[in-house]
């Protein structure tokens, strides 16, 4: 899948500089199901983007192969990808600080129901 591999993996690095702080979150299940919705929403501009750049792309251009121990895998270009990525207008990294700003605040929130304990003890040396 596009989206999820190459995608992410070559144009998000560079974009989490700025990650809002993590909140507490009254009720961990409803946001974690409202991220699944958002998600979800997305899905048919997502595919739809995907479907129309392939049907202008050139088919040889589309593909690259990829060298991993003794197997070659076809591949989506970094051409096809940044073409893709820039389709989405930014959608990858919303969707990838969003996730990560959920995964923090779960965290934080679980801190705090704990009740706040110093983790520096926990630091093995």
């Amino acid at each position: 899948m596009l989206f999820g591999n190459l995608v992410c993996q070559s144009f998000f690095l560079a974009s989490i500089i700025f990650l809002p702080k993590a909140k507490y979150l009254y009720n961990v299940l409803d946001e974690v199901w409202l991220a699944i919705k958002l998600s979800h929403m997305a899905k048919e501009s997502v595919l739809l983007i995907e479907k129309k750049l392939s049907e202008v792309y050139p088919t040889d251009q589309k593909y690259s192969f990829e060298e991993k121990g003794n197997h070659s895998r076809s591949v989506y270009s970094e051409q096809y990808s940044l073409e893709y990525h820039n389709m989405l207008g930014g959608m990858v990294e919303r969707q990838m600080r969003r996730s990560i700003h959920l995964i923090s605040s779960i965290w934080y929130t679980a801190w705090v129901d704990a009740g706040q304990p110093d983790t520096k003890k926990w630091i093995i040396h």
